[in-house]
């Protein structure tokens, strides 16, 4: 028999702060122990966030280009800070105005 052997999420020091943002702007929020740390949601349109912590030594290299990855061809958005946040939240109004046909 084969055994599933889970790694230890290590939880980033501003990983509630990022989460009070999004909850504070309607998202609904799961934290999970996966390959991201939030799965965020709002109007319909679902989001991957990877919160990093920009205190961090290997954080001070991403800039803004850096912060959406792939994860086995699903996009993850890395958030810092409540500018990342509020990328996101225009990123999720964009793109349910667009399955509407609003734009």
């Amino acid at each position: 028999e084969e055994m599933t052997y889970f790694r230890k999420h290590r939880t980033d020091a501003n990983s509630k702060e990022i989460a009070g943002y999004f909850t504070r702007l309607g998202f609904g929020v799961h934290r999970t122990n996966s390959s991201w740390d939030l799965t965020v949601w709002k109007m319909s349109v679902v989001k991957l966030i990877e919160i990093r912590d920009p205190e961090a030594p290997d954080q001070k290299r991403l800039n803004s280009g850096d912060r959406l990855v792939k994860e086995k061809g699903c996009p993850i958005r890395r958030c810092l800070s409540l500018e990342d946040v509020m990328v996101v939240n225009e990123e999720v109004h964009r793109e349910a105005l667009k399955r509407e046909g609003m734009t």
